[in-house]
């Protein structure tokens, strides 16, 4: 099961809503948001095995194979989240500053797809001289593209100082890692 899981996952399925339907998917991300350290706690603990290395799929498997239950794992993240929470705000001390210096900032690049602004560039029959392409390159570079890459510094960074106050809510589980497609993620029921 775990392998089937780590398969789909590792293949950037981003439709998360569909793999939370595969059984074992809760166990599998709630794993995959520990960090290596915190999974060879969590396996010694639960296995009685001491492990000091081991790829982070090795480590994944081991603790997803071992006895520690869903609820057992929430509780280490939960015990280790202020510690992980201090760490990342010392890492975002001067990003409120920056971000309020901010004025109107426009992606400029449809779908993040870089290559689509490169094409255009590369395809235009109108340039002339190797100084017309060099000016139209450094008027993509400043505009689009600056304006694309602060876009995107602005998102990431707005984003990693508001994921902070939903992580203090109770039914929210926070990653100790930073995990590709993941923020959060929120035990329902009981």
């Amino acid at each position: 099961m775990f392998e089937q899981l780590h398969k789909k996952f590792e293949k950037k399925e981003t439709d998360l809503y569909k793999l939370q339907q595969e059984e074992g998917f809760s166990r599998y991300i709630l794993i995959r948001s520990l960090g290596n350290d915190h999974m060879k706690e969590l396996i010694t603990k639960h296995t009685g095995e001491e492990v000091n290395k081991g790829t982070a799929e090795e480590l994944y498997l081991k603790l997803y194979s071992s006895v520690a239950t869903e609820d057992e794992i929430i509780e280490y993240i939960k015990a280790k989240y202020p510690e992980v929470r201090e760490y990342r705000k010392t890492q975002e001390e001067f990003l409120p500053k920056i971000i309020s210096e901010f004025t109107n900032v426009k992606c400029g690049i449809r779908n993040d797809d870089l290559n689509e602004t490169a094409k255009e560039l590369v395809r235009d029959k109108s340039i002339k001289s190797k100084a017309d392409l060099e000016k139209k390159v450094d008027e993509v570079f400043d505009t689009t593209i600056r304006g694309y890459i602060l876009w995107q510094y602005y998102n990431q960074v707005t984003n990693d100082l508001i994921e902070h106050i939903f992580n203090d809510h109770e039914n929210v589980i926070p990653t100790l890692r930073k995990i590709r497609y993941v923020d959060l993620l929120i035990k329902k029921g009981d």
